[in-house]
């Protein structure tokens, strides 16, 4: 029975570390001293109504300037 109880203890402890990253809209991402070199590149590929982590505005905007000139 202890070492059931050990393994529902870890269980909640990873649940207590997972913590989900906030999000953020175009906007605040625009307005936001972070992007101040990229406004244009990322108010370009960024849809209006968008809401997104950091990481996934930084992951958008690394493909879109790795992206080959046509």
């Amino acid at each position: 029975m202890a070492k059931k109880e050990a393994e529902i203890l870890k269980q909640d402890e990873v649940m207590e570390t997972k913590q989900e990253a906030p999000v953020y809209s175009k906007k605040a991402l625009l307005a936001s001293n972070r992007y101040a070199n990229r406004r244009d590149a990322l108010g370009a590929i960024l849809p209006d109504e968008w809401v997104g982590t950091i990481a996934e505005a930084d992951d958008l905007l690394e493909k879109f300037m790795k992206g080959q000139v046509k």
